[in-house]
């Protein structure tokens, strides 16, 4: 006899431990939500405000820079003048791998 005439649907419906509802928006919505999602969601928060808050600044001292060219070149000597002889090259070849 095959499985569909035994009822094995049935079977494996009635083997659930949750009891069975009429209204599906409570059997769905009574589900514990796993605190995963919440970390998650929170985390989402924190480093999406981080990273506007990091990318407003960039994007204005990029426009600063390029609206005042004085401070586009007192930025550049003291950059350069704190770093090693190397920092130049490391930051084209950073920028260009940014880029990509």
């Amino acid at each position: 006899m095959p499985l569909a005439k035994r009822g094995c649907r049935e079977l494996i419906m009635d083997d659930s431990t949750q009891p069975p509802q009429s209204d599906l928006y409570n059997a769905v919505h009574d589900v514990p939500m796993p605190p995963s999602i919440k970390v998650f969601g929170i985390l989402q928060i924190v480093f999406g405000s981080m990273g506007c808050v990091c990318g407003g600044t960039g994007a204005g001292l990029v426009l600063l820079m390029m609206t005042n060219e004085e401070f586009a070149y007192g930025f550049e000597q003291g950059l350069t003048a704190s770093h090693t002889e190397g920092y130049p090259s490391l930051l084209a070849i950073t920028s260009v791998i940014t880029l990509l």
